[in-house]
């Protein structure tokens, strides 16, 4: 996300990454002000710019095979979460679950291209 807000990166390597949500964050307060929820748009988009930081490149999305978003990440109840990387045999085409110890939360299979 341009000018992140949403999150920071606890830990990093090339097949996980540890992420804490920023409670205070516009974007999660406004979903839904009295029960704030992490979008699943902004799920995608931090697999999109985690992948990225393993590639060491910038990505766009250039198809979402498949998205599953298995239950609601609630910042306040769950303020960390995992997100697992596989490539799926092609560098641009990557497997993503997003969990927190043995609960899945989303599983996503997505395409990438470089961004021109």
């Amino acid at each position: 996300m341009k000018n992140n807000t949403i999150y920071n990166i606890v830990s990093f390597s090339e097949k996980s990454a540890v992420v804490r949500f920023d409670a205070r964050s516009k974007i999660l307060g406004a979903h839904f002000p009295e029960r704030a929820i992490v979008p699943g748009s902004c799920l995608i988009e931090m697999a999109r710019e985690l992948v990225g930081k393993i590639l060491n490149k910038s990505l766009i999305i250039k198809e979402i095979k498949s998205v599953k978003f298995v239950s609601v990440i609630e910042p306040a109840v769950t303020p960390e979460v995992i997100f697992d990387f596989e490539n799926d045999g092609d560098v641009l085409l990557w497997r993503v679950n997003v969990r927190d110890g043995q609960k899945s939360f989303a599983k996503m299979k997505i395409e990438f291209s470089y961004e021109q």
